[in-house]
C-alpha cells in the first residue's frame, strides 16, 4: 500500500486505516493457507474472507503467496483501498477503521 493517496484522511473518506497510520497501526497478516493480506482484521472470520472473496473475484487466489509474491500482492491491496474513496468503503474497513 506504498502508493497511498496523499489525502487519505481527508474528508473525502469516512475512516482511517489502522493498516497504514495511527498510533495503534497494525501490520500485514499472512493467514494459515498462505493468504496475504493488509491486516488480521481482513481475515478474522469465515465471513470476512468470503467479503475479500466477492471483492477480488477471479484475482482472490493472487493474494496468496502460494500464487504470487509479497509486492505482487501488495499491489492487489490497492482495491481495498480504493472503496475508500466511495460511498461504500469496503465493510470490513469501515466497521474497524471508523474515522471517530
Amino acid at each position: 500500500m506504498d502508493k497511498i493517496k496523499p489525502n487519505v484522511f481527508s474528508e473525502e473518506i469516512s475512516i482511517q486505516p489502522r493498516c497504514i497510520s495511527g498510533d495503534n497501526i497494525v501490520y500485514p497478516f499472512v493467514e494459515l493457507d498462505g493468504t496475504f493480506l493488509p491486516c488480521c482484521w481482513l481475515s478474522t472470520s469465515y465471513e470476512k474472507m468470503l467479503l475479500i472473496e466477492d471483492l477480488y473475484h477471479e484475482d482472490f487466489k493472487n493474494l496468496n503467496l502460494k500464487h504470487n509474491n509479497v509486492n505482487n500482492i501488495i499491489e492487489l491491496w490497492d482495491k481495498i483501498r480504493d472503496t475508500w474513496y466511495t460511498d461504500t468503503p469496503f465493510k470490513t474497513c469501515a466497521k474497524v477503521c471508523k474515522k471517530i
